[in-house]
């Protein structure tokens, strides 16, 4: 009793040192990067984020970050913005970056509006026949816009578009982008349709009066030529007056001086240089008969001579005041031609100085409608920037508020880190050191193969002390008889609580058997029931640890297994076959759930087996079977174990411990070991 007390104050302290500290660092986080992306790998801002209910919004650089717990991976990704869907996403474990990529919906048709001007057109309402007709999209700052259409819907050239209610007309519709973005030309109002009609009928008629104004000079121009002087006549009444004069020289000198002086008058008045040549060929015939007349009208020839040099004189200043007439005349036309042109240069020139100006002009108003655009936009990047300005101050000041507070509680947590990693290295330590006594009550392998020379023991604690423990001993019974006793016994808990209930096991199976000398099975686990509930004062405390067990009991003289178990099985293989022995269910140690329970009626079933043929025996805790993995993170369950035990049960007794070990660590994967696992297997 005396060895069981120190035993007690030894597990104690474990206790009291070592379960608190853990519970501070059971739960790690890790950070995630993400990053939402375009199809050409731009950042995309202000996309909506929901990952595994998680919701986020990215920045408008697309960036945005997330909280998982250590060993944890994201599941359920989903991503959505006007007009973009989430394509697909991609996590890079290795270093905790989520890439997210977003693209354009189907069934969204972006387009702009613009006038005939080729200027955006914002404020307006555009339609789609019979599709968006009672939800019109609107036109933004820019001129653009954007509708959401049927799934099934279909944009081509023969769909109509309406901006403020006017249809649009073909020729003023134009698609980019596989018909997913449309340019739209606004439609005239009936007002603009008006003005622009009778601005036409203007320019036709302006073009009639130039018309009509040109008719009325050409008749002016041809009723203001002259009827042409018919001079042959005059002369051939003259040649006939002078052939009269030959036969009446004297008659008619007097009228033949009249004829010519009237000729001389006419003459004054001719312009004509070619039909003043003629005239000078008649004078010259006329001369030449006066000649032939001479002796018959001597007298009247001298009178007619003067007349005629009169006339030739008149000729000659007449050829000359033509010439220099004609001249000037020529000088004139080339004066009014260089007129003409130079005013047809002076109307080209100011035709071009007015269109240039009027260029100017509209460049000016073009100018001057983006120079306002532009400082309203200017305006409003502005009072955006002094906002954000004002809420990036106020950020400042809050985070400059937390930094000082960060830092203190940095300074504070340093300091505690200092001190759990110092206690945490003691309690490593001491756990370290438990782990060595534990080791050193366990049974060693060549203990168990000594006694079962074929026998296999797959231990594998969750942590670094167990709460899974084997014990094995002979022993004779009251006959006489060696027998052999083993064990697989699976305390409340693990780590360092099942830890100290494996030692208290141990401890009282060595009393049990060694020296009370019991080796039925059945009486053991009663005698380590009782021994529980009075080491833990269990009938007046609220402690309600205890253990499953499985023993074994084998009479190798008379070729018989006995079994009794605690909650625990026996699994035993014979000929082929495998079968299954239930334990009781019943707990060793802890409270009795009724009042009317009594210790005294707390008994357990001994099973007998025959094992003069070969027989495959297999005891374990329920570790193996409850482990969660897989493709689907289920139980391994006692199905699957059973099928695994009989597959290979023919296997040399090491190679199947080789096989459980391998098909447990593929079967957990990256999952955690959720208990401690035991297995012992032994052939008889």
């Amino acid at each position: 009793m005396n060895h069981l007390k120190n035993w007690w104050v030894i597990l104690f302290y474990f206790y009291s040192c070592f379960i608190t500290p853990f519970s501070a660092f059971s739960q790690q986080e890790i950070t995630v990067k993400g990053h939402t992306l375009d199809e050409r790998g731009k950042p995309v801002g202000n996309v909506n984020v929901v990952i595994d209910k998680m919701r986020f919004t990215s920045t408008v650089n697309g960036l945005f970050q997330v909280y998982l717990k250590s060993g944890n991976v994201p599941t359920n990704v989903s991503a959505s913005k006007e007009g973009l869907s989430i394509k697909d996403w991609k996590y890079d474990e290795a270093n905790h970056v989520l890439n997210i990529t977003m693209h354009a919906k189907q069934n969204l048709l972006r387009g702009e509006v613009r006038n005939r001007f080729n200027e955006h057109i914002s404020n307006v309402y555009v339609t789609v026949k019979g599709i968006t007709d009672n939800k019109p999209a609107k036109s933004n700052y820019d001129g653009k816009f954007s509708i959401v259409l049927p799934d099934d819907y279909q944009i081509n050239n023969s769909t109509l578009f309406f901006i403020d209610g006017l249809p649009v007309e073909n020729k003023d519709i134009s698609f980019k982008d596989n018909n997913h973005y449309v340019i739209l030309i606004k439609p005239k109002t009936p007002k603009e349709a008006e003005a622009a009609k009778k601005e036409e009928e203007g320019k036709v008629e302006d073009i009639k009066a130039n018309i009509r104004l040109k008719k009325k000079e050409e008749v002016k121009k041809d009723n203001s030529v002259e009827t042409e002087w018919n001079y042959t006549e005059d002369f051939k009444k003259i040649n006939e007056d002078l052939a009269e004069q030959g036969r009446m020289v004297a008659e008619s000198n007097e009228k033949l001086r009249n004829d010519l002086n009237v000729i001389t008058d006419k003459l004054k008045t001719e312009s004509n240089k070619s039909r003043r040549v003629s005239i000078g060929i008649e004078v010259d015939s006329l001369g030449k008969k006066l000649e032939q007349n001479k002796e018959v009208y001597l007298q009247s020839q001298k009178k007619t001579l003067e007349v005629i040099t009169k006339l030739k004189q008149e000729l000659l200043a007449k050829d000359s005041v033509t010439s220099a007439t004609q001249e000037q005349l020529e000088e004139l036309k080339v004066r009014s031609e260089q007129a003409e042109q130079k005013f047809q240069r002076n109307i080209l020139i100011a035709s071009s100085l007015i269109i240039f100006l009027l260029f100017l002009a509209i460049v000016f108003y073009f100018i001057s409608r983006r120079i306002q655009k532009q400082n309203k936009q200017i305006s409003y990047q502005t009072q955006e920037l002094s906002n954000a300005y004002q809420e990036i101050k106020v950020q400042n000041d809050t985070l400059e508020s937390q930094k000082k507070t960060l830092e203190s509680q940095k300074s504070i947590l340093e300091k505690q880190k200092v001190i759990i990693e110092k206690k945490n290295t003691n309690i490593t330590a001491s756990i370290n050191y438990a782990q060595r006594i534990q080791r050193a009550m366990l049974p060693r392998q060549q203990d168990i193969q000594k006694l079962l020379p074929e026998s296999f023991l797959f231990f594998k604690p969750k942590e670094i002390v167990s709460g899974d423990f084997y014990w094995i001993a002979e022993q004779d019974d009251e006959y006489g008889n060696k027998k052999i006793i083993i064990a697989a016994i699976d305390c409340t808990g693990h780590g360092v609580p099942g830890a100290f209930m494996s030692m208290v096991g141990d401890g009282l199976l060595n009393q049990i058997v060694k020296l009370q000398e019991i080796t039925s099975p059945e009486r053991i686990l009663r005698e380590l029931d009782k021994g529980i509930r009075d080491s833990l004062n269990q009938e007046q405390t609220e402690n309600n640890d205890g253990m499953d067990i499985a023993i074994c009991t084998i009479d190798k003289y008379n070729h018989t297994l006995e079994f009794a178990g605690a909650k625990n099985p026996l699994v035993y293989i014979q000929n082929g076959e495998l079968k299954e022995i239930a334990g009781d269910k019943l707990h060793i140690g802890g409270r009795m759930r009724r009042a009317k329970e009594k210790l005294e009626d707390k008994y357990f079933t001994k099973h007998t087996i025959n094992t003069s043929s070969t027989t495959y025996c297999y005891i374990f805790s329920d570790g193996y079977e409850d482990q969660f993995g897989g493709m689907e993170n289920k139980k391994f369950s006692k199905r699957q174990l059973h099928s695994l035990l009989l597959a290979n049960h023919k296997q040399p007794i090491e190679e199947q411990k080789y096989i459980l070990e391998k098909n447990i660590g593929e079967w957990t994967g990256s999952h955690t070991q959720i208990d401690d696992i035991l297995v012992i297997g032994f052939k008889i």
